[in-house]
């Protein structure tokens, strides 16, 4: 990387944690509304696209910035001052597109290529919950739990155990648009409520 490009990047990684510094107030006037109502905020998650702060282990052909993972530290330190709720959702959304960025090409343009602004949160397999292998891929049926962010994402990157013949089951990820998935209201918690750490639903997908 040329010397001018390391400067660039040294002055952006600097600018996004100085956002994050400065939107401390509104976050902690906002989190016991946040709290209340078991999910962060839209104006909060809009701040938070608008700052860039979901780009930056995007790849850099749909205008992300391909950082490093102490980044994304650094600005959830300042986010967790103001609320706790809100870093927490931000660290597993943009850790999903970090997922998303080393996988294939296809999987990459399928979540950005139209909108680049396009979040994925993730969910672990339920009770009940079902893979089963096809021809071609798998077929989820069931309920996925604790998916933080759920609510204002565009897919939602599901963790599949498919059974093996033999040993254990393979662990898969498998990247599922909104309209594939229903969102169960079902996140009531003591701690951290504003996650809104809600589950979904599927049905044969």
């Amino acid at each position: 990387m040329p010397d001018s490009e390391i400067l660039d990047h040294m002055a952006l990684r600097q600018e996004l944690i100085g956002r994050a510094h400065d939107m401390f107030p509104v976050l902690r006037e906002r989190a016991p509304e946040a709290e209340r109502n078991r999910r962060v905020p839209d104006e909060t998650q809009q701040a938070f696209v608008e700052a860039g702060f979901y780009r930056i282990f995007q790849p850099r052909r749909y205008g992300g910035y391909e950082m490093d993972f102490q980044v994304m530290l650094d600005i959830c330190s300042e986010l967790g001052r103001g609320c706790g709720s809100s870093s927490w959702v931000y660290s597993n959304v943009t850790g999903q597109s970090w997922i998303n960025g080393m996988k294939d090409e296809q999987a990459q343009d399928d979540v950005w290529a139209d909108n680049p602004d396009a979040l994925i949160a993730s969910a672990f397999p339920g009770k009940g919950a079902s893979v089963k292998a096809v021809d071609g891929g798998w077929v989820a049926d069931g309920q996925w739990s604790f998916s933080s962010g759920i609510d204002f994402v565009d897919w939602v990157n599901l963790q599949l155990f498919v059974k093996q013949e033999a040993g254990p089951p393979q662990h898969f990820f498998a990247i599922v648009p909104r309209s594939d998935y229903e969102i169960v209201d079902d996140w009531f918690a003591n701690g951290l409520a504003a996650t809104g750490s809600r589950s979904l639903r599927v049905k044969d997908v």
